[in-house]
């Protein structure tokens, strides 16, 4: 009688939305990055700069 004990662990990863969407933006270049956060901004009016990031807002503006 042979008793045997095996283990096996596996790890995966899954692309979710919320990751692709992510994995995506981190591609972009400073520029198309400051144009995607003007047309968010453009087109969903629940969207706003904060009056503290003056520095978002100039960057903005410059494009």
């Amino acid at each position: 009688m042979q008793l045997q004990l095996n283990v096996q662990q596996t790890q995966k990863l899954i692309m979710t939305p919320k990751l692709k969407q992510a994995l995506a933006v981190l591609q972009y270049s400073r520029e198309e990055l400051l144009e995607k956060i003007d047309d968010e901004l453009l087109n969903n009016p629940l969207l706003e700069v904060e009056e503290e990031n003056v520095e978002l807002k100039q960057l903005i503006s410059l494009n």
